[in-house]
């Protein structure tokens, strides 16, 4: 016997890859966050932890508050020179 798809297999089977394909096409993280800045300062940082000598609480440029408590800042944001 063989097994053939009704109207509702059809659907479903339909929106599955409409879902998929929707979420799969949704800009990552990544992608929504701000760059690192092409300038000299940020050229030069090759580990996260440099980060924090201007981004520390109370640095000259610290992280906002609603910024995630975390330092590994490569995983968000991407240089702005990269491509």
């Amino acid at each position: 016997m063989r097994w053939t798809p009704g109207k509702g297999d059809w659907a479903f089977i339909i929106t599955v890859v409409a879902v998929v394909l929707f979420v799969s096409l949704l800009p990552t993280p990544r992608e929504r966050n701000p760059m690192i800045p092409a300038n000299q300062e940020h050229r030069a940082l090759v580990a996260e932890k440099e980060c924090l000598q201007c981004h520390a609480m109370h640095a000259s440029r610290p992280l906002p508050d609603r910024h995630p408590k975390r330092q590994d800042c490569f995983k968000c944001h991407r240089r702005a020179d990269a491509s």
